[in-house]
């Protein structure tokens, strides 16, 4: 489908302020809680760290152990979790996000304690193993209620607006108030999915853009769009990114917007 120029023009100038305001939430909740895990660490002083190291060694110490569990995170989530849900589903790549954080700290730790203490006798292995795993869950805990916070105190899929009434109005009457999870072109229609089933309308693709503009959303391909709250992973299948929605709505991802889904954190979910 052909859009005109004009609407392109304005779809890519909403697509660069998403960009702009979502690289925000999720990346500025990850710092804050790094940094309150570093301080609250650093001034506890787990592993005889408080007695046997001054305050800056032992912010160096803590800096580095969990900025290594974060490390271990983002593998996860990039590479691993989208095979894993995938294969077993989202609870199991959760659940499963903790052995590489951990892995990942605890390496770091060994590291830190021959710099700066001595090397971990290979009998002690195990108990420092499972205190870094006890911190881990407790980080990976906070940083999961603070993700599930912000995603419930986004704004609702239904800010109010003309065009976007005017749109609802083409749907079945039992879809017209359901959450819209994502828009497809379909030659000269459109295909609207929403929270309790999905609807073919006439109409084009730039116009159910400038529709929904006001919802928290973006562009996932060239003629699909996908609302914020419906998204649950980003996988790969085949060598081609894809987007799980709720409903087991499945939108592919091209090169060109993969910038944007990565701003918005939905490459961190699942």
């Amino acid at each position: 489908m052909q859009e005109p120029q004009a609407a392109t023009q304005g779809t890519s100038g909403a697509r660069k302020s998403t960009f702009t305001l979502s690289i925000d939430r999720a990346i500025l909740l990850d710092i804050a809680i790094a940094a309150g895990a570093i301080a609250f660490l650093t001034y506890l002083g787990p592993f005889g760290t408080k007695a046997q190291l001054t305050l800056l060694p032992r912010l160096i110490y803590w800096a580095f152990a969990v900025g290594a569990g974060y490390a271990g995170a983002g593998l996860h989530d990039r590479f691993v979790r989208p095979m894993v849900i995938r294969r077993l589903g989202r609870i199991a790549g959760a659940v499963m996000k903790i052995i590489p954080v951990t892995l990942s700290a605890m390496a770091c730790v060994i590291v830190l304690e021959i710099i700066f203490r001595e090397p971990i006798p290979a009998w002690a292995l195990l108990s420092a193993a499972t205190r870094v795993l006890v911190i881990a869950l407790a980080i990976s805990g906070v940083a999961s209620l603070g993700n599930l916070r912000n995603r419930a105190t986004a704004a609702p899929n239904d800010a109010p607006c003309p065009r976007l009434s005017s749109f609802r109005e083409k749907l079945p009457a039992g879809l017209r108030r359901a959450a819209i999870h994502a828009i497809a072109a379909e030659d000269h229609y459109i295909r609207v999915f929403t929270g309790a089933g999905d609807a073919l309308i006439a109409g084009r693709f730039a116009d159910a853009m400038d529709a929904v503009r006001t919802l928290k959303g973006s562009r996932t391909h060239r003629s699909w769009w996908a609302a914020d709250e419906a998204v649950e992973a980003l996988e790969k299948n085949a060598g081609r990114w894809q987007l799980k929605l709720a409903g087991g709505i499945t939108v592919p991802v091209s090169r060109n917007y993969r910038a944007d889904i990565r701003a918005r954190g939905w490459d961190r979910r699942g």
